[in-house]
């Protein structure tokens, strides 16, 4: 005799229960093996594994009548792993800031401690261009810049798992759809260092926003700080003597709040 609809739900809502925990848990292995994996230099995606892995479950059934089912099941499941393993690797860390804050400086000590490749997003601009970060603000606009370096950006997000630290422009982060790119393929680390200290050392003729004038930077400290910290995932102060002491310092945090998803590749 068929049970009671209330007794079959109550057992519905407790397998759902068990499946949601051990999708959770099945995601938190994604990600360890996602850092394994970089460590060990071995390709992200393992097509044969994943093939291999469908046929097991399906051979497995006890009732054939789901094969298509289970099939379907288990290779979404295996695609939103491989996202998992994507989001959560950060095969990149984004430095964002005000210029002078320290990103090229700091990022390039901070690529060497890890091990990772380093790329300023501005110089490699300048090589994809042909001309300086100013000129193009001169000829052709700063709308015509932000194009290209959201283009720029767009493409290190894209690279296939290729561990890298990230100096941004100051103003890329304020582009929710390159701010959304960074944070879903890395890390995006602010740092924030005082403005009285930036202009200390910092050239006001070659920053095309300041315009010469560099008592411009704390107006645009005033516009962009609120984002640099909503669109992080870390706000770092940066207020060291210098990059390498800051760079070291910046890694500690990374290796202590990040663990599982910066692994040191030295």
């Amino acid at each position: 005799m068929t049970r009671p609809l209330d007794a079959i739900r109550a057992d519905i809502d407790r397998v759902d229960a068990e499946l949601i925990a051990l999708f959770e848990t099945r995601m938190q292995l994604a990600r360890e093996a996602a850092c394994r994996k970089q460590i060990d230099g071995q390709a992200a995606a393992d097509p044969k594994r994943e093939d291999a892995i469908v046929r097991a479950r399906v051979e497995g059934l006890s009732d054939p009548s789901l094969r298509g089912a289970v099939e379907t099941l288990m290779q979404t499941l295996i695609a939103l792993s491989k996202e998992e393993q994507k989001r959560h690797l950060a095969a990149r860390v984004y430095l964002t800031g005000l210029m002078g804050s320290g990103k090229t400086s700091v990022g390039r000590q901070l690529a060497a401690l890890l091990g990772w490749g380093f790329v300023d997003t501005d110089e490699a601009i300048e090589a994809h261009v042909g001309k300086p970060i100013a000129a193009i603000f001169q000829e052709e606009g700063e709308a015509a810049f932000r194009a290209i370096e959201a283009d720029m950006l767009h493409a290190i997000a894209m690279l296939d798992m290729t561990a890298c630290v990230v100096a941004t422009g100051g103003g890329a982060i304020l582009n929710r759809v390159s701010a959304a790119r960074m944070r879903e393929s890395g890390l995006v680390v602010a740092l924030d260092r005082p403005v009285e200290a930036i202009l200390r050392d910092l050239d006001a003729r070659n920053r095309p926003l300041l315009a010469g004038d560099p008592e411009k930077l704390f107006g645009l400290f005033a516009a962009r700080e609120g984002v640099y910290r909503e669109r992080s995932d870390l706000v770092f102060s940066n207020g060291y003597g210098c990059a390498e002491e800051a760079a070291e310092a910046l890694c500690d945090v990374l290796t202590r709040q990040f663990k599982s998803a910066i692994p040191v590749l030295r």
